[in-house]
């Protein structure tokens, strides 16, 4: 029998010799890591340049706002945008401002009335002087009510009132005020508010009267040389 012969199996098959498989090991690529860059303030991802403060409410209502009109056939035939402008908004809101600030940093003490001469605005000065004055000025801020009643007839009836008179200050005593009183009047004349700006002339007063008794004093001693000579 021949070798051939010898390694045939009893069914008479040559067995298969199986090859030992090979493994070859897994490098790992080591991952790199693409450094994040960080998006500058005012840009996107993208590096587009990001909306002003506003205008993503422009753009936002610009998209909301184009419609498009179409044919029986589905076709665009007419396309309509609605828009607004902010610009005198905010114009408007600002200069609204700026003359708050200047009322509030002014020195004088600023107050507004009602047509009817009900109280309802005082700035800071107006409320260091007097204090809370209630709606009714005519009858808590003026020392003399008849010199009230008559300030506010004649601001009433569109005139202006400036001169000198005695208020009631916040600390319960009497200040000496000089007072511009006037109204405010639409475009066609009609009254619609009455303001009143009024100066503290108290210390001022004070010391007019000091220098006039020291003018006094020195007058009478004056006097009194002549008369011994």
């Amino acid at each position: 029998m021949s070798s051939k012969d010898e390694k045939k199996t009893s069914s008479g098959k040559t067995p298969s010799r199986k090859t030992p498989s090979r493994k070859t090991p897994s490098r790992k690529t080591p991952s790199r890591k693409t450094p994040s860059r960080k998006t500058p303030s005012g840009k996107t991802s993208s590096g587009k340049k990001r909306p002003a403060a506003g205008e993503e409410e422009l753009l936002a209502l610009n998209k909301r706002s184009n419609r498009a009109a179409r044919d029986d056939k589905g076709r665009v035939d007419a396309m309509t945008t609605v828009g607004r402008d902010m610009g005198e908004p905010k114009a408007a809101g600002e200069s609204l401002q700026i003359f708050k600030q200047a009322v509030e940093s002014a020195s004088d003490a600023i107050g507004m009335s009602t047509k009817e001469g009900r109280h309802y605005f005082q700035n800071r000065r107006f409320s260091e002087l007097f204090g809370d004055i209630g709606d009714n000025p005519r009858t808590n801020l003026y020392t003399d009510r008849a010199v009230g009643e008559e300030v506010f007839a004649t601001i009433m009836d569109g005139r202006t009132w400036t001169g000198e008179v005695k208020m009631n200050s916040a600390d319960g005593g009497i200040l000496d005020i000089y007072l511009r009183a006037y109204s405010i009047k639409d475009e066609h004349g009609n009254v619609i508010g009455l303001v009143g700006i009024h100066t503290d002339m108290t210390e001022y007063k004070k010391t007019q009267r000091k220098l006039a008794e020291h003018q006094e004093l020195l007058r009478s001693a004056f006097e009194s040389i002549q008369d011994g000579i």
